[in-house]
């Protein structure tokens, strides 16, 4: 944005989430590695087509040697506002039969400290946890967002959004899908959600942590009650994403 970087490292696709007390799965999770993918790029094109560069990518992600647990091609176009244009396709393998998610995951600067949004808020929401939410337009400080469970796991995601922008004093990373999508905007990172037992233990990322989910699935009953119905989840084995990532002002 103007010539300086606001990300803190390279975006990310992220398929991982702390579990939450109903994932019972969640081993199956940490055997294929959705929570550390290694990364391998096999071919990538640049292309000038309608006034916009076009980066396309054939990639997977897995672990070591293993067998990749899934394979994508994906499309980044840029176009001359700004605006990037992410679109993907990622088929996965036997190795995953619950995906708990599938986005994005960036890291930005603590001056990008609240959020505006157009979907159901203002508690958090998920597929199938959205009864105590509306549809509306919501404002909040980042710094509030995390909901305080004692055992840490996923919090915080919004669900059925349109639009969402991360705010700093004057600039702005707007996210957009007029199919819908979901959203997180937290002090904590995933990992450290999974790795602490109590809620006193947390510690705060030195960036704001902000995950756009193509897919985000149900959070379910399994703890204690069946486990989550199909048309909670994400369906596989394809699964595609996309979404308009437009940044706006200066940073200072």
């Amino acid at each position: 944005m103007n010539g300086e970087n606001i990300l803190a490292k390279p975006v990310e696709y992220n398929f991982f989430r702390a579990p939450v007390d109903n994932d019972t799965m969640k081993n199956d999770w940490y055997n294929a590695h959705l929570h550390e993918p290694t990364v391998k790029v096999y071919e990538t094109a640049i292309a000038a087509e309608e006034g916009c560069a076009v980066i396309r990518v054939k990639q997977s992600f897995g672990w070591s040697i293993h067998q990749p647990f899934a394979k994508m091609t994906a499309e980044y176009r840029i176009g001359g506002n700004g605006a990037l244009d992410i679109s993907c396709y990622a088929e996965f393998s036997d190795k995953v039969e619950f995906l708990p998610r599938f986005g994005l995951r960036l890291f930005l600067p603590k001056k990008f400290a609240d959020v505006e949004y157009y979907g159901y808020g203002e508690h958090e929401s998920y597929i199938d946890k959205h009864q105590a939410s509306y549809i509306g337009n919501f404002t909040a400080k980042i710094a509030d967002m995390h909901e305080d469970y004692i055992r840490p796991q996923e919090n915080g995601s919004h669900y059925g959004c349109t639009r969402m922008s991360v705010l700093g004093e004057k600039a702005a990373l707007t996210f957009s899908n007029p199919d819908g999508f979901s959203f997180s905007a937290s002090e904590y990172t995933q990992e450290e959600l999974a790795n602490k037992r109590h809620n006193f233990e947390l510690e705060k990322c030195e960036f704001n942590v902000i995950c756009a989910d193509f897919a985000m699935a149900g959070v379910g009953s399994a703890a204690c009650g069946p486990g989550l119905a199909e048309k909670y989840r994400i369906k596989l084995p394809t699964v595609s994403g996309k979404i308009r990532i437009t940044p706006k002002g200066t940073i200072q």
